[in-house]
């Protein structure tokens, strides 16, 4: 069974963009499974 819930993440935009730039770059990747709901 997959684990459905979700989780909310905050960050500081001034700061930490580069690390949400980093997970949208994962989840482009063909080679990562990685996925996230983008919120906004």
């Amino acid at each position: 069974m997959a684990y459905t819930n979700k989780t909310y993440v905050a960050f500081d935009a001034d700061n930490d963009i580069h690390y949400y730039r980093l997970m949208q770059a994962w989840k482009q990747n063909d080679n990562t499974p990685f996925n996230f709901y983008d919120a906004h």
